[in-house]
């Protein structure tokens, strides 16, 4: 949601996914969530996310910036069905709409919230009502929801809150902080993310801390990351007690360094893909969108946010935005290939141990093919030498051939192509290989769509 992305503008069938090599397409199973118990909590290893009963919880995000403004209850509900039907378990909300809404800052019916404009020391319960039983209809369905308190907007401009938060100072937001934590702090699938789209300087970093620590105040004890201005949330602002996940947000096409940075980051947190490339937007076509998703997991993140356009800002207009007469709605969009190549995505590594993965920061595994910028492979694997996954960016319709080091695994091992961009059955590898260096596997080539990116899976194999 860079001012960019803004200016360039930024019911229906299961999206389904294969469980077995062979399987027909009629035998998909449905990509929906697994149930979830809030509230989110960090690893013991602080890797990744557990719920309440210590499941691991795989971050499957969407983008819906202004949801609360934009939509009323009943269309809001209609979102959240869609998303939960597709396997997504979390999204991103600004909690106030300065902007990018049709009556902003009021809702679609009208309603402002605050008595006065601009003051935070007045909020209005109508409006915080509503926002509440939005937040509650997506915890009803598993959804998390990422929610900014009041989204400062790029560089400090009119496209977010900064200037009113920097006119009504430190205690005034303070103030709202604690408002927001005390009235929102039964709401178990919440997490926190103070800032949006702003790279503060150190001495106003006070806008998000301030909010941060109000929302402590009022008993808000929910996690929290920060949302900042194409930099981490340690970055926007430094190390806090109160951030719990990091984040990258990068708009990089080589958007995997960043990953492998984050990783290697101390001390260490579980980090999300929070922002990069929305679909609809710069150009993204739709296998950047799988690669960038792909090589989140694969290095590290414990889940990834997808985004929109116009999914984020759910048809507002009077901005400038793309040609909205040419563009989808939003209730189109969210069938478009983003959605369900995230989906199958979210459903593929529900399907395997990916809490237990470690990322092959340092390319063991691909001993040669393995690429470098936007073709780079993508490489995890288990500590106890069963399993690795590999994602293989997409050059055109070229085959790509791989030399891969197996030394680390404990026996033979089963290989199988997955395909990221549509529900078809997985590819078996022709033999077995052989738990050694300089085993050669070739992608399948066209995956349906005109491209040839490919995941594998490679198990030790079990006998019979």
């Amino acid at each position: 949601m860079t001012s960019a992305s803004r200016d360039l503008a930024r019911a229906l069938p299961l999206v389904l996914v294969l469980s077995l090599v062979g399987t027909q397409p009629e035998d998909l199973k449905a990509a929906e969530s697994p149930p979830v118990k809030f509230p989110l909590q960090v690893s013991e290893n602080n890797r990744y996310l557990v719920d309440a009963d210590n499941k691991p919880f795989l971050v499957t995000g969407d983008t819906a910036w202004s949801l609360i403004a934009q939509l009323s209850e009943q269309e809001a509900i209609e979102y959240l069905d869609d998303r939960k039907k597709r396997g997504f378990n979390c999204i991103i909300v600004s909690l106030i709409e300065r902007r990018f809404a049709d009556k902003a800052p009021a809702t679609i019916a009208g309603v402002k919230p605050f008595l006065k404009d601009g003051d935070f020391t007045q909020p209005s319960s109508k409006y915080f009502d509503h926002a509440a039983r939005v937040i509650a209809a997506a915890g009803e369905r598993g959804i998390s929801v990422w929610l900014c308190p009041a989204y400062l907007g790029w560089g400090g401009g009119d496209e977010g809150w900064f200037r009113e938060v920097k006119a009504a100072g430190p205690r005034a937001l303070r103030s709202y902080g604690k408002f927001v934590g005390r009235r929102f702090k039964d709401h178990a699938n919440i997490v926190w993310m103070p800032g949006g789209d702003y790279i503060m300087p150190p001495e106003e970093r006070w806008a998000g801390q301030e909010l941060a620590l109000g929302i402590r105040e009022g008993g808000g004890r929910q996690l929290m990351t920060a949302h900042g201005g194409q930099t981490s949330a340690v970055e926007t602002f430094g190390e806090q007690d109160w951030l719990a996940i990091d984040n990258v947000y990068r708009y990089d096409p080589d958007i995997w360094r960043f990953y492998r940075q984050a990783y290697r980051q101390r001390p260490v947190r579980p980090f999300v893909l929070i922002e990069t490339a929305y679909e609809g937007e710069h150009h993204a076509t739709p296998d950047r969108i799988r690669r960038q998703a792909w090589w989140a997991v694969l290095n590290g993140a414990c889940g990834q946010f997808f985004g929109n356009n116009p999914i984020w800002y759910f048809d507002a207009v009077g901005h400038s935005y793309v040609d909205r007469k040419a563009a989808p709605t939003w209730r189109k969009a969210l069938d478009l290939a983003g959605s369900r190549d995230m989906s199958r995505l979210g459903a593929f590594f529900q399907q395997h141990p990916w809490h237990r993965l470690v990322p092959d920061l340092d390319d063991k595994l691909v001993s040669d093919g393995g690429g470098s910028d936007v073709t780079k492979v993508a490489t995890a694997r288990t500590s106890d030498g069963t399993l690795a996954l590999l994602y293989v960016p997409s050059k055109g319709k070229e085959v790509r051939e791989l030399t891969l080091d197996l030394s680390r695994f404990a026996g033979p091992v089963r290989g199988r192509w997955f395909n990221p961009a549509q529900d078809r059955a997985a590819i078996a590898l022709p033999a077995l290989l052989t738990n050694a260096r300089g085993q050669t596997v070739r992608t399948p080539g066209d995956n349906g769509t005109g491209t040839s990116d490919w995941a594998l899976v490679l198990e030790v194999a079990t006998k019979e």
